[in-house]
């Protein structure tokens, strides 16, 4: 009975990626983004007291057309899947192992929804670099937010399909090799 009550804990605490889309992003024709928009279902203790949330996001690698701009965006939004209502977190970064990438942030700005934020990063930064590697390589992006007036962050694993990894790997080589 312990055994099945744990089982039961494990799988509440556990986050669900519910859907991953790659693709590629064009503007007047040109490739200038490739992204990977996902859904994951959350349990989160941080800030809902241990509710599902839903989180809905993109991780996104920028290089436009004249390389006036190369970084990496994250925007997120978190829908409480009990009391509805979707918020904007308050922070956002990536995880990868013991390390993020909070101190590679450039910008945290509303995003042209106000139920979502965009999060910005220097794409040359060290835990942004592995975190784009993660993804091509492990299929594996690990997220963390905070809420407004939190400073601990409720953290899940973005998981993509060998497939969804191989499409990120190729986009982003296309995209960081387009101007040569």
């Amino acid at each position: 009975m312990l055994a099945t009550a744990l089982a039961i804990l494990a799988l509440q605490t556990q986050a669900q990626t519910e859907s991953v889309v790659v693709s590629p992003k064009f503007r007047d024709g040109i490739h200038f983004a490739c992204e990977a928009s996902f859904d994951v279902y959350v349990v989160d203790t941080a800030y809902f007291r241990g509710q599902s949330v839903a989180v809905s996001g993109s991780f996104t690698f920028y290089n436009w057309p004249d390389q006036s701009r190369v970084f990496i965006g994250m925007k997120l939004g978190v829908l409480a899947v009990e009391n509805g209502g979707w918020r904007p977190p308050a922070n956002a970064y990536v995880v990868n192992g013991y390390r993020t990438n909070l101190s590679e942030q450039r910008a945290n700005i509303k995003a042209d929804d106000p139920n979502f934020r965009l999060f910005v990063y220097d794409f040359t930064g060290d835990e942004t670099l592995n975190a784009m590697t993660r993804l091509s390589t492990e299929g594996q992006l690990d997220v963390a937010y905070t809420m407004e007036g939190g400073s601990m962050p409720t953290t899940f694993p973005v998981m993509l399909t060998d497939e969804q990894a191989r499409q990120w790997a190729e986009c982003t080589s296309a995209l960081a090799g387009r101007d040569r």
